[in-house]
């Protein structure tokens, strides 16, 4: 879109950002076209919580439309960092894996990097947001993550044969 162009930019940020309880959305089913869900859902640690807001996801979800979610992907510094990677547990590869079962594709897996203006910046940044849970400090200013976007596409319910022959 040219963004000059006043109906282009209408129809551009035609959207709205809202903030609310994932596992209770107050919306009616099939209401909308995209949800977009970035570096959220992998954040909720009760399994039983992550499946009810992938379904409210899928209830509000219009026949054809997209569920895209942006997650961490593993063998990163992120997640070696992070102490997810090498890690026992395989938590980022199992929560993955779990996104996939649950009728999701990968859409993408992207290479990307957190530059920092210093290495002591980078390891103050870290060390503010995750505390005594880091494997190790940061050893650069430039760190390696790589991302994962996975996509669902809500079919169009299949019409029963059956109710023609009526």
């Amino acid at each position: 879109h040219n963004l000059s162009d006043k109906t282009a930019h209408n129809s551009f940020f035609n959207h709205s950002i809202v903030q609310l309880d994932a596992s209770h959305l107050p919306f009616k089913n099939e209401t909308f076209d995209i949800v977009f869900s970035s570096w959220m859902l992998g954040t909720i640690l009760d399994k039983n919580k992550q499946s009810m807001i992938l379904e409210e996801m899928k209830r509000i979800l219009k026949p054809q439309g997209k569920i895209l979610l942006v997650e961490n992907d593993f063998a990163s510094e992120f997640e070696i960092i992070r102490g997810r990677w090498p890690d026992q547990e395989h938590k980022t590869y199992q929560y993955n894996n779990w996104i996939l079962s649950q009728e999701f594709n990968i859409r993408n897996r992207l290479s990307t990097y957190f530059k920092f203006e210093s290495l002591e910046q980078a390891q103050f940044i870290f060390q503010s947001i995750w505390k005594n849970r880091l494997v190790k400090l940061p050893q650069s200013p430039v760190l390696t993550h790589n991302v994962i976007i996975f996509e669902y596409i809500k079919e169009i319910e299949k019409i029963n044969s059956n109710s023609f022959n009526d």
